[in-house]
């Protein structure tokens, strides 16, 4: 059997010791657990007792105390309580018997469901983590549906232009677009956010990554849209998904959130939203159809100030299955504590640098697209590079080239740099049919996969950070000195 019947012992000497481990949020133990954590039967049977003493208000336990609730609430032996209990253990290694504990718990239940997990020795305990349990049956699982996958494939080895007649037909009848940017000029350039791709665009702190990928969001989600010149909702043409699942770490509050999410939907500044005491009646009644509308959008956030992969697939596996959200929002990849220690674990215990680091944390989030099908877009912080660059592309974004690698489709937005403002005047001059507005922001794409045009291309975009509304202006080369044509795609249902 696969247990460490010294480490269960020392963790009820802990809990018998200080009752109050029983009620800690990172490593609970309640009556759930303890008839898998506790192999024994006599371990079993201290461990419902400690647990339900402590919930009566108990303090401090001995032997006797065990003891004497034991006989009163059971016919079970209580003849190895002293010898279990009537022990010194180390109250500092407390998280070690607790792990310990687990892993063995875990390793049990994957035996009982016929997995071999020989590999994971008893005596080696502190070699292995939970996480590294856990991995090691999901790439069995994963190995195990693509063998099967290949197997049952109708073709295994195929040659090159073999069944063209089809799959040009296919091609023309079903153009690969995805679902639409905000921007037309990069749904031109990239096809839309397709899926299985992962779209990254980096940002300074304080320059509006939250508010453009909300409204991303908004774009494809939203049923009805606030339209100036009708002056009255309309259908979305745009919405083209099911849901979307946004997953956010800084702003740990779905009330600071909203008020974006409406004034996107409704055409109202959040800064108007937010100081409450509407000038009219029916400005409220505008808002309050935005919040019906964002209701029945199907948009899920999900809050988690602490993260790891493991925790990041979790979420989004129960959006898929729960709500059927077909478009994730990460916002944004950085290097948290535990996300950070999960993958040096996964490294041998090795410490990885920063940059690597983002880099593992970007090809996960790549995995994960492809995994379940979807495209996935998400952010990064910019670095020092950002000011001294005339062109700005993937050495200018935090973990650099080893994020970008990854990606599908990268670029930084920005507000336009004072070298901008003075060449976008020039530039007017040669638009055959220029806009009636100026571009306030640029796409500066540094890598778009399939796209038929030039690297470091510029896209001119006008950006209202209170509403969210985008409007295409122009496309450039890196240098601002020639307009390149590109079509403005607009993908709708």
């Amino acid at each position: 059997m696969i247990y460490d019947e010294k480490s269960a012992i020392n963790l009820l000497r802990c809990i018998a010791e200080n009752p109050l481990y029983l009620f800690d949020t990172t490593h609970p133990i309640n009556l759930d657990k303890v008839s898998s954590d506790f192999a024994l039967s006599s371990h079993r049977m201290i461990a419902v007792a400690i647990y339900n003493l402590a919930n009566n208000g108990a303090k401090q336990l001995n032997a006797e105390t065990i003891e004497e609730y034991i006989k009163a609430h059971s016919n079970l032996s209580v003849e190895c309580v002293k010898e279990l209990i009537n022990g010194q253990a180390d109250i500092n290694n407390y998280e070690m018997y607790y792990n310990n504990v687990r892993k063995c718990s875990l390793l049990r239940y994957y035996e009982h469901e016929n997995f071999d997990v020989s590999q994971f020795k008893v005596e080696c305990l502190d070699k292995f983590s939970i996480i590294d349990i856990n991995n090691f049956i999901e790439q069995k699982l994963v190995t195990a549906k693509r063998d099967f996958e290949i197997q049952n494939a109708s073709t295994i080895e195929t040659r090159a232009g073999e069944n063209y007649e089809q799959i040009i037909n296919e091609y023309d009848t079903n153009p690969v677009f995805g679902s639409p940017f905000c921007s037309q000029l990069l749904n031109g350039v990239t096809g839309g956010l397709i899926n299985g791709q992962l779209y990254c665009f980096s940002s300074p702190s304080g320059v509006g990554k939250t508010t453009l990928a909300i409204s991303e969001i908004v774009k494809k989600c939203a049923t009805r849209l606030w339209n100036e010149e009708t002056n009255g909702y309309i259908d979305n043409e745009c919405k083209v998904i099911n849901g979307a699942l946004y997953i956010q770490f800084e702003l740990d509050n779905v009330k600071e959130i909203t008020p974006k999410f409406l004034g996107m939907i409704s055409g109202i500044n959040p800064k108007i939203i937010t100081k409450g005491h509407y000038e009219n009646q029916e400005l409220k009644d505008r808002l309050m159809q935005a919040g019906k509308i964002l209701y029945d959008s199907h948009i899920i956030i999900e809050c988690m100030p602490t993260f790891t992969q493991r925790e990041i697939d979790i979420v989004i596996k129960n959006a898929i299955l729960k709500n059927d959200i077909n478009f994730v929002v990460f916002d944004y990849i950085a290097d948290g504590a535990e996300i950070t220690t999960e993958i040096n674990q996964s490294n041998g215990g090795v410490g990885l640098r920063t940059d690597q680091i983002l880099a593992r944390e970007t090809a996960f989030l790549k995995n994960e697209a492809r995994l379940y099908d979807i495209p996935i877009y998400t952010m990064t912080q910019t670095n020092s590079n950002i000011g001294v660059s005339d062109v700005l592309g993937e050495e200018c974004i935090s973990g650099s080239r080893a994020v970008a690698q990854k990606l599908d489709t990268g670029g930084v937005f920005l507000p336009l740099r004072a070298k901008e403002i003075k060449a976008q005047d020039f530039l007017f001059l040669n638009l055959k049919d220029p806009p009636s507005y100026k571009a306030t922001h640029i796409y500066h794409l540094y890598k778009a996969r399939f796209s038929v045009y030039p690297k470091d291309i510029k896209l001119w975009v006008n950006f209202d950070l209170g509403t969210g509304v985008m409007k295409d202006c122009f496309a450039t080369t890196w240098d601002d000195k020639k307009i390149i044509q590109v079509e403005k795609l607009n993908l709708t249902k």
